[in-house]
């Protein structure tokens, strides 16, 4: 399964995380996974991301990966996409606030619907810190430059739930600026 991002689409384009209507965050493609997994668990999922800087926002807009298989891949060979990781929140909520109406993507990770109500509290605890949360998933980004907004947190970028023996982050040809 293919979904596309592209930052760069203005405020009046329709998102369907398709190569014609792409998503203008990569975190809605992670909602779309994570809210619809039981049509994705069978399938790997690649995420093609357009020139330009991706932000991920710490604890309003992170990457949340459960029981599936993630690649994060520039879209096109001439493609030099930025992940930048943000921890300031101010600039979130006029990004929110502007999306409203434009994507199918929820809006929200449906954590409520969790079967395990262990799981379901540990991702109401960890979610609104994190930048990168994973359980039982492998998330590989290649060939993407991966930057940091340089705000100092106690909070690791990175936090896998459970044991961690059954998730994996990889990193190939990426270039990094934490």
């Amino acid at each position: 399964m293919h979904l596309y991002i592209d930052s760069k689409i203005t405020d009046s384009t329709f998102e369907a995380g398709t190569a014609v209507y792409p998503f203008s965050n990569l975190a809605y493609a992670f909602l779309e996974v994570f809210n619809f997994q039981k049509s994705y668990s069978t399938v790997n999922i690649i995420i093609h991301l357009q020139d330009g800087i991706h932000k991920v926002y710490s604890g309003k807009l992170p990457l949340y990966s459960a029981n599936i298989n993630i690649t994060v891949i520039p879209w096109g060979e001439e493609s030099k996409a930025k992940v930048t990781f943000l921890r300031n929140d101010d600039e979130i909520k006029g990004y929110l606030n502007s999306m409203y109406g434009r994507s199918i993507a929820e809006m929200n990770y449906g954590y409520r619907t969790m079967q395990d109500e262990s799981m379901k509290k540990l991702f109401q605890m960890l979610l609104p810190k994190s930048n990168i949360l994973m359980m039982n998933s492998s998330l590989t980004f290649k060939f993407v430059e991966i930057l940091s907004d340089g705000t100092v947190s106690s909070d690791p970028l990175i936090k896998v739930l459970g044991n961690g023996n059954y998730s994996s982050l990889t990193f190939e040809g990426v270039k990094m600026s934490l």
